[in-house]
């Protein structure tokens, strides 16, 4: 049973949510949840003896606890607490080789990607990979992808980085990123050919994606894939035909959801990518504080506290 905890607990915000059975307990360790009033932030701390008896309690009681950070998350997990990002979130957005074991194991399409330990293993890069190829290092926090071009620009990818991630770059057709939150996509964009990371990136409808509209994700100038041309490849590896644009975008957005569920991931960007007819699954991120919609710009804190007052997380 829920308590009301005294008002000489410094707790940011407590007065703006009651505390009583009738009410479930959200609480934030991390920010991003601030200006939600039915979540209680409590700020990060160092280690969970520096919050006090009482907000340990609140962390106990809490039917979710947001943002606990990757210092926490483990312990909130192994005592049966429920969080938000997942554990599972946790791990694959900080680490690409847990991705990489994930992609393979579930037989997703994937560009080819190696890791290469050590400067023996480093030698033979070119043995496996011609330029231009991605090279990262093992987490995604640190080591955004890099271009390498030339002789130059590998020792200095493999002096920064061990393991060194190696990876193709195809001349992709069209790029997708699903940005999901909770249980659902909450925005999509789409760029045109492989361009930059930076520019091009147009909002998609996820309505006309989800139920495969071709009308709405039609190419500029109205050019449009033809019917049955394009590959699309779900979360067992398999390929089949797809009826058009609208179709195969249909397949790939059923098969994130279809990753999510299985890999308990809540908090996602998605990187889908094409190449002639096929469909990759490129990387896994973590989401940005804001991305566009056809219907505006979307913050990622307000559509959160959004979903926790509709009941998603009860």
């Amino acid at each position: 049973m829920f308590w009301r905890v005294p008002r000489s607990i410094a707790i940011p915000c407590m007065e703006r949510q009651s505390l009583s059975a009738a009410h479930p307990v959200y609480v934030a360790l991390a920010r991003g949840l601030e200006s939600c009033a039915a979540v209680l932030t409590l700020g990060l701390r160092e280690s969970i003896g520096a919050y006090s008896a009482e907000e340990r309690d609140l962390l106990r009681e809490a039917r979710v606890v947001f943002f606990p950070s990757i210092r926490f998350v483990d312990v909130l997990e192994a005592t049966g607490k429920r969080t938000f990002p997942s554990p599972s979130t946790y791990r694959f957005q900080r680490s690409r080789l847990q991705q990489e074991l994930l992609i393979r194991y579930l037989g997703i399409p994937h560009p080819r990607t190696r890791f290469y330990y050590g400067a023996r293993q480093k030698r033979h890069i070119l043995e496996g990979f011609e330029y231009p190829f991605l090279a990262m290092g093992p987490g995604h926090v640190s080591s955004p992808p890099r271009i390498v071009r030339n002789a130059d620009d590998l020792g200095r990818a493999c002096r920064a980085f061990n393991p060194v991630v190696i990876q193709e770059t195809p001349a992709w057709d069209e790029r997708l990123r699903l940005i999901c939150v909770g249980d659902a996509c909450a925005g999509a964009l789409r760029l045109h050919g492989g361009g930059g990371e930076a520019a091009g990136w147009e909002p998609v409808d996820i309505e006309a994606m989800r139920t495969g509209d071709a009308r709405a994700t039609r190419l500029p100038g109205g050019s449009e894939t033809a019917a049955g041309s394009t590959r699309v490849h779900g979360h067992t590896g398999s390929g089949k035909r797809a009826p058009g644009r609208g179709g195969a975008e249909a397949a790939v957005f059923r098969s994130t959801h279809d990753l999510m569920r299985t890999a308990g991931l809540d908090d996602m960007v998605f990187e889908w990518a094409r190449a002639g007819t096929c469909w990759y699954l490129v990387r896994m991120e973590r989401p940005p504080s804001t991305w566009l919609t056809p219907a505006g710009r979307v913050h990622h804190g307000r559509h959160l506290c959004k979903l926790i007052q509709s009941g998603a997380f009860s």
